[in-house]
């Protein structure tokens, strides 16, 4: 059995890598965050067939990831996508991971990498990025004013995510705590 991690376009569907499109076109079962939006990219990418999906994602229950890792059993190959970017990586696809790696020890886990959103504005942003820290998504209010004091004391290079309607207010509180 092989699971098959693999990185989705952030933006432009050019960005998919003939390794992903190779393993879509392949996996039997596809654990997908959002089953239509997986289903948009396969057909945009012309890979037609008998796909079986699941759906796992932040608000699955954990009867649903039960479900979803049991279905794993009848497959040779799974392929794991989220939306947009690289499973696992500040994404509730981690979860799901772990409990493939404890219910199918004997499995191959196979990372295809791909596009990633904090690498991408770090290559074009002109900080520093030799050594940089990735915080993942910025909390929405407990924790929010303690992480900005610890991001102002460091002296390195911080990538966060952040959403695109929170964005304005959180560069106000950093502009506010750093200065």
């Amino acid at each position: 059995m092989i699971l098959s991690v693999v990185a989705t376009p952030i933006g432009n569907l050019k960005d998919i890598s003939l390794r992903a499109k190779d393993a879509l076109g392949d996996a039997t079962l596809i654990v997908a965050e959002d089953t239509r939006t997986t289903g948009q990219l396969l057909k945009l990418l012309g890979i037609e067939g008998d796909k079986e999906f699941v759906s796992s994602h932040a608000q699955s229950s954990d009867s649903a990831l039960t479900k979803a890792l049991e279905r794993c059993a009848e497959h040779e190959h799974i392929v794991l996508v989220t939306d947009a970017g690289t499973p696992a990586i500040s994404d509730p696809g981690s979860h799901f991971i772990h409990e493939f790696r404890i219910k199918y020890p004997e499995a191959v886990i196979v990372p295809i990498p791909g596009p990633s959103a904090a690498i991408a504005a770090l290559s074009v942003s002109g900080f520093p990025s030799s050594h940089f820290e990735f915080i993942g998504f910025i909390p929405h209010k407990k924790g929010r004013q303690t992480l900005f004091q610890d991001i102002a004391a460091k002296d390195t290079t911080i990538v966060c995510y952040e959403s695109p309607h929170r964005i304005l207010k959180t560069l106000e509180s950093l502009a506010g705590t750093i200065g």
